[in-house]
């Protein structure tokens, strides 16, 4: 057998190493696309991440800040309504007809009208006051705006024995909804002596616009004012998201914390649903003796939807750089790889007795100076034999 059969019967295998010089393409690749896909998650990932964080704070802080606000404002309301029914109440020739009628000093004619044309002028001078009426010191009507009140006994109504002590206003009512409320104070002679309880119909309409206003809360916030009944949860004005002023204790916890107390922020559950929400108590109680919660609150689904949009786009980014590097990893890898199967074919040809086998350089690094070594034994090979 001659040199040059046996180098081709030494060979003879090389043919079938073409699915391993393919495999290393296949995996230089798929090693690029993998720690793109690694690198690119990580960084998507801490990026959503710290967004949703940021986000979230943003919003608590903000929740936090409407609550301050709406408390204000409602304490505003309140005090104001206080100032009012305390001018009412306070009026001098007033107080001398009830003084008057209580010690048989007047006629029931001249007290009706004398005390009706009081109570008229102060409300037209208030246009929140729908109605007034003052009841005598046992809780019946004695005199009033509009007859329909005369008479009506109201000594066991919770607004007119607040109204007894001090100035009140009532929870608030729909009426053809429109909020209505109560509000109540003591008229008292100079020297003291209880004359009976001046009670005031009022447009709650403006406390209702307060905790109904959403600027800064998205379309799913809102802020809610409550207090405790039983086991359930009154609140001051009907939520928007239930059909019922009263909801069970155990679905609003929030509130149920405020209303013990609790100033806090955070992501929890409020009937049913995830939310962002920042609760505290009510500093003043103008209602009655139980403590008053407010809730500012947003669903978290709407909070955090910017950052959804965020992740989204970094999923598509992430898409893209993993298109981008797998591209130009192929053909880096196809352009590294090129030369060596052009050297294996050479090799081959060459085990095969075609001594003029040689390959084309095509570059002056490392796998050029490989070209370069493997023309130069080619060439050796061929001038042996």
């Amino acid at each position: 057998m001659t040199t040059r059969e046996t180098l081709g019967t030494a060979t003879t295998g090389t043919a079938g190493r073409r699915p391993l010089r393919l495999s290393i393409l296949f995996k230089q690749t798929a090693f690029t696309a993998l720690i793109v896909v690694v690198t690119a998650t990580l960084l998507a990932r801490a990026g959503y991440e710290f967004s949703r964080r940021s986000l979230r704070k943003q919003i608590q802080v903000r929740l936090s800040v409407v609550a301050a606000n709406r408390e204000e404002m409602l304490l505003a309301f309140v005090r104001q309504q206080r100032e009012r029914v305390a001018l009412v109440a306070s009026r001098t020739r007033l107080r001398q007809y009830l003084a008057d009628r209580l010690n048989d000093e007047v006629s029931g004619n001249e007290f009706t009208r004398g005390s009706r044309r009081i109570l008229e002028d102060a409300r037209a001078s208030i246009e929140s006051f729908l109605e007034i009426w003052i009841t005598g010191p046992d809780g019946v009507v004695v005199t009033a705006t509009d007859d329909k009140y005369l008479g009506k006994d109201y000594s066991n109504d919770p607004d007119y024995q607040q109204g007894r002590d001090t100035y009140h206003l009532g929870v608030p009512t729909p009426v053809n909804d429109v909020y209505q409320a109560q509000l109540t104070a003591p008229a008292t002679a100079n020297e003291g002596t209880f004359l009976g309880v001046v009670m005031v119909l009022v447009d709650a309409s403006r406390l209702q616009e307060i905790l109904s206003d959403t600027d800064g809360l998205g379309n799913t916030g809102e802020v809610l004012v409550g207090r405790r009944v039983g086991d359930q949860i009154d609140y001051l004005i009907a939520p928007r998201s239930g059909s019922t002023s009263q909801v069970a204790e155990s679905d609003a916890q929030p509130m149920a914390r405020a209303i013990a107390g609790e100033t806090n922020r955070k992501t929890t559950e409020y009937q049913g649903r995830q939310v962002l929400a920042a609760w505290r108590p009510v500093a003043y109680q103008p209602y009655d003796y139980q403590p008053w919660g407010m809730v500012a609150k947003m669903d978290e689904d709407e909070a955090f939807a910017p950052v959804v949009g965020l992740r989204n786009e970094l999923i598509a980014l992430q898409v893209g750089l993993v298109v981008f590097g797998v591209v130009c990893t192929y053909l880096l890898a196809r352009r590294l790889t090129r030369p060596i199967l052009d050297m294996s074919d050479s090799a081959t040809a060459l085990a095969s007795g075609n001594l003029d086998a040689r390959i084309t350089v095509r570059s002056n690094v490392e796998i050029g100076d490989l070209g370069i070594a493997f023309n130069r034994m080619a060439q050796e090979v061929s001038a042996t034999y």
